[in-house]
């Protein structure tokens, strides 16, 4: 069974830019909110809404957590 380390090398997403302006375009624009609280046993749970739609709640597991602030960070 894959690590969760390998699951995130394995399984990274990708998408073109002409892929996320047609999500933007299609789903409400921008993210205006967040919401979040922990998970059991070791998960970020994550909502977010664009002007008219809300996407989640999905879970993140400890390794998308760390890869989601070094994007922040970025």
């Amino acid at each position: 069974m894959p690590t969760r380390e390998q699951l995130f090398e394995s399984r990274l997403p990708e998408f073109t830019p002409e892929q996320a302006a047609t999500f933007f375009e299609q789903h409400g624009g921008e993210v205006v909110s967040v919401s979040g609280r922990r998970g059991v046993p070791d998960y970020l749970v994550l909502a977010f809404a664009t002007e008219t739609e809300t996407f989640g709640p999905i879970s993140l597991n400890p390794i998308a957590v760390a890869g989601l602030r070094k994007l922040l960070g970025q």
